[in-house]
């Protein structure tokens, strides 16, 4: 009897749970994912899209943050940087309207954010937009079909990043340390970047490793972004049936490129090319 009972249970968390996860996917789209926005028009623009069967009211707003990659690989969002905020951050001089609506099942709207004039350095300054989305709730007073009802209403929230183009721009990075390390996984190499220059640099690396006899063992191309110095992992896939006791070269390139944002807003530089040669023993 307890068992079934258990089961019963057991079964219900399970469809509670699927409603849930549901219930919180994606109920808005943002297009772009990336905005830039220049100084001679210091106005973008922002399409809303409500991709949920239900209509959904969407608010608005901005906060400074800035993503950052930790040796063991994964990337931490930045929020409470208040010195970076005060060099950096566009709050104070953005204006996003409207600041809230609302959509039905698969309408589209435009939100506007405009930049304000700011007597700072030339360079790249940047900002997240927030939009917060939830199920509109019948005023207070409906009631149901069935009568009187309880609702779970959930905010997903989405955001993208907003940076604003003031002046001559210009970007780079070079390599400041180097590790290695031998895992299950294959090669794991962890370069230690500095950018240089007024901007954040994004775009996109490409590591190859050479072994001795200069032939190519492993490729990894990934999208990069480094606002400050930073570091980033990566990991050569190499055959675990074979010794990977040898000599290797390593070369990683940098590049300004990057499907999702244009030529004319990503600030560019020249290719960056790293080069290492390292010994894996026994």
């Amino acid at each position: 009897m307890k068992n079934s009972t258990y089961k019963r249970i057991y079964g219900l968390v399970l469809l509670l749970l699927a409603m849930l996860t549901t219930k919180v996917a994606a109920q808005i789209s943002l297009a772009p994912t990336i905005l830039y926005i220049h100084e001679n028009r210091s106005i973008g623009e922002i399409y809303v899209t409500n991709t949920a069967q239900t209509a959904q009211e969407v608010n608005f707003e901005t906060k400074f943050a800035y993503p950052q990659q930790k040796m063991d690989g994964q990337v931490a969002m930045i929020t409470d940087d208040s010195v970076k905020a005060e060099q950096f951050g566009l709050d104070d001089n953005i204006r996003v309207f409207p600041s809230r609506m609302v959509l039905q099942p698969g309408q589209s709207q435009v939100v506007r954010i405009q930049v304000l004039p700011m007597n700072k350095p030339d360079g790249v300054y940047w900002s997240r937009f927030l939009a917060s989305a939830s199920e509109l709730t019948p005023e207070i007073g409906t009631s149901t079909p069935n009568g009187v009802g309880t609702q779970i209403n959930f905010v997903v929230e989405q955001n993208i990043p907003l940076f604003y183009r003031k002046g001559d721009n210009s970007t780079g990075i070079r390599v400041i340390d180097f590790k290695t390390n031998v895992t299950e996984e294959g090669l794991e190499v962890l370069p230690r970047v500095q950018r240089t220059g007024n901007s954040p640099f994004l775009g996109t690396m490409v590591a190859e490793l050479y072994n001795e006899d200069e032939e190519l063992v492993s490729e990894v191309q990934n999208s990069v972004f480094f606002y400050f110095d930073d570091w980033t992992k990566i990991t050569f896939p190499m055959d675990t049936d074979k010794s990977p006791v040898g000599n290797y070269r390593i070369s990683i390139k940098f590049v300004t490129q990057r499907s999702s944002i244009s030529t004319a807003d990503i600030v560019s530089a020249d290719l960056i090319v790293f080069e290492e040669r390292i010994s894996i023993l026994k």
